[in-house]
C-alpha cells in the first residue's frame, strides 16, 4: 500500500493496474502547479497586510491589545485552533481599527462593532476549516477501506464521497477571499484617510 496525492492505494508486486493508477499520479498537473503558487503568494500576501494593519493599531494604542500582530497571523497556523482564533484576533484589529479612525481610546475596543466584511469572511473561513477539517478525518477513517478496493475502484470511491465536500470547501474558500478583500481594501482607505488627517 502507498500513499500518493492523497491517494491511498493497495498494490501487490504483479498488480499491473496499481502500476498503471501510481505511473498517471506522477505526471504533474500543470494547473494544480500554478494553483499553489498563487496560494502561497495569496497567503503571504494576506498575513503581511494583516500584520501591518495590525502593527498599525497595535503601535496607536501603545500595545493596550488582546492579541499582537504577530498572534493576528500567527492563529491562522495553529492546527483546530485557526478555526475561531484567527478570526477573534482579526475581530479585535477590526474593532481597533475602527476605534482608531475614530479617535477613541482603547478601553472602547470592545464596545466598537468589526467591519461587516470582515463578520461574513470570519463565518465563511470557521466553516471552511471546519468542511476541511471534517473531509480530512473521514478520509483518515476510510482508510481500511481504500486499502481493501481496487486502484481504480478508489478513484471512484474517492470522487463521489469526497467531491461534494471539496467542492463546498471551495466556493466557501473563493466567498471567504472575496470577504476578506472587501474588508482589506476598507481598512486600507479608512487607515490612509486617518494618517492624511
Amino acid at each position: 500500500m502507498y500513499v500518493k496525492n492523497g491517494l491511498i492505494v493497495a498494490a501487490s508486486a504483479g498488480d499491473s493496474a496499481a502500476a498503471h493508477a501510481y505511473q498517471n499520479m506522477e505526471k504533474l498537473d500543470p494547473i494544480a502547479i500554478i494553483l499553489g503558487i498563487v496560494g502561497i503568494v495569496n497567503v503571504v500576501a494576506v498575513c503581511l497586510f494583516i500584520y501591518h494593519a495590525g502593527r498599525n493599531v497595535y503601535d496607536y494604542y501603545n500595545g493596550s491589545m488582546r492579541y499582537t500582530p504577530g498572534w493576528m497571523v500567527g492563529w491562522f497556523f495553529i492546527p483546530f485552533a485557526q478555526i475561531v482564533m484567527a478570526y477573534l484576533a482579526n475581530r479585535e484589529l477590526s474593532k481597533a481599527s475602527n476605534a482608531m479612525i475614530k479617535g477613541h481610546e482603547s478601553s472602547t475596543i470592545e464596545s466598537e462593532k468589526p467591519h461587516g466584511a470582515m463578520q461574513i469572511w470570519g463565518l465563511l473561513w470557521s466553516f471552511q476549516m471546519l468542511i476541511g477539517y471534517s473531509l480530512g478525518i473521514y478520509m483518515v477513517t476510510q482508510m481500511g477501506t481504500f486499502a481493501k478496493m481496487q486502484p481504480d475502484e478508489i478513484e471512484i470511491y474517492r470522487f463521489t464521497e469526497t467531491f461534494y465536500l471539496s467542492l463546498v470547501t471551495n466556493i466557501l474558500a473563493v466567498f471567504s477571499g472575496i470577504a476578506l478583500l472587501m474588508y482589506g481594501s476598507k481598512m486600507v482607505k479608512e487607515h490612509n484617510a486617518f494618517r492624511l488627517s
